[in-house]
């Protein structure tokens, strides 16, 4: 049921290049050049933002203007240690401003699958966000080292959310989703980001994030989930090449 998805908490975890404070306001695109801590704003941000907010505005002046918009930036700045920027009138407006427009972006953007056709994530409203996990470590997997504990990888997940399927007759189809803020300086086309996930070894995350997702849903549903029908994918999510729209 929907309250059933809503309750639910199932620890693998990146480092992303993030973005600086720019001098004057472009876009995000032009002007970040890297700092991780941005990357923590923007994921603190997508956590405990409602995303219908991006639904119920007409454009991305409205969205930074919102109130509630404006103090969970705020707030994520600040749990990162940012506070003596937020001091600072002007150099908080420009900080903010972009970490709202890569949230914007990344929420009014359309993305396809093939379960779902094309959606927006600030229409979907069954969701969980930093979806913790502990995945069993197979005992061959580590018995050579005498001194190793550990028996469980753990991980969080950016985002798990499911959408209806057209041709499930309005069943879920479940997908994950991880937020990547990486500046990738030879543009967002199709070998850029394949690069950068072969660099950061993204396609291992991506294989135990969903390794242990479908292994949760098919414990939470009484083996009833199937994965050749109720899988999505994954989607990593590269913001600062969105554009909202198509684009």
């Amino acid at each position: 049921s929907r309250d059933d998805f809503q309750t639910v908490t199932i620890t693998i975890t990146g480092t992303d290049d993030g973005i600086v404070l720019a001098n004057d306001v472009k876009t995000m695109t032009e002007n970040a050049t890297g700092t991780a801590r941005t990357g923590n704003v923007l994921h603190r941000v997508m956590e405990n933002l409602p995303f219908e907010l991006a639904a119920g505005v007409p454009d991305l002046a409205a969205f930074r203007a919102d109130a509630a918009v404006a103090a969970i930036v705020r707030g994520a700045m600040a749990a990162e240690g940012l506070r003596e920027l937020a001091a600072r009138a002007e150099d908080e407006l420009s900080y903010a401003d972009q970490v709202a427009e890569l949230a914007y972006n990344a929420l009014t953007t359309r993305l396809t699958a093939h379960a779902t056709g094309s959606f927006r994530l600030c229409d979907v409203r069954d969701r969980l966000p930093e979806v913790e996990f502990h995945l069993p470590v197979p005992a061959e997997a580590h018995e050579a080292d005498a001194g190793h504990r550990s028996t469980f990888v753990k991980g969080f997940i950016d985002l798990v959310f499911r959408v209806p399927s057209p041709a499930l007759s309005g069943a879920p189809v479940y997908f994950l989703l991880d937020w990547k803020t990486n500046h990738l300086w030879d543009g967002y086309g199709r070998e850029s980001l394949e690069q950068a996930m072969e660099h950061h070894s993204y396609g291992l995350q991506h294989w135990l994030y969903t390794l242990a997702l479908q292994r949760w849903l098919a414990h939470r549903t009484g083996g009833k989930f199937d994965p050749q029908t109720q899988w999505g994918g994954v989607f990593y999510l590269f913001v600062r090449g969105m554009r909202g729209g198509d684009s």
